[in-house]
């Protein structure tokens, strides 16, 4: 079986693409849990950050 190429690119492209633009959208609606989530995710306290 043989990978086509650019239909795989196009695929991860638009996943990628639908994935960035739900966390924008989440980040422009609640933007002090998502700073909080990510702090958590990266074990750090960004709330001073802003």
């Amino acid at each position: 079986m043989k990978l086509n190429e650019n239909a795989f690119a196009l695929a991860c492209a638009a996943a990628f693409g639908i994935v960035w633009v739900a966390c924008s959208i989440l980040v422009m609606v609640m933007p002090d849990m998502m700073s909080s989530m990510t702090g958590h995710m990266l074990h750090t306290n960004l709330k001073g950050m802003g």
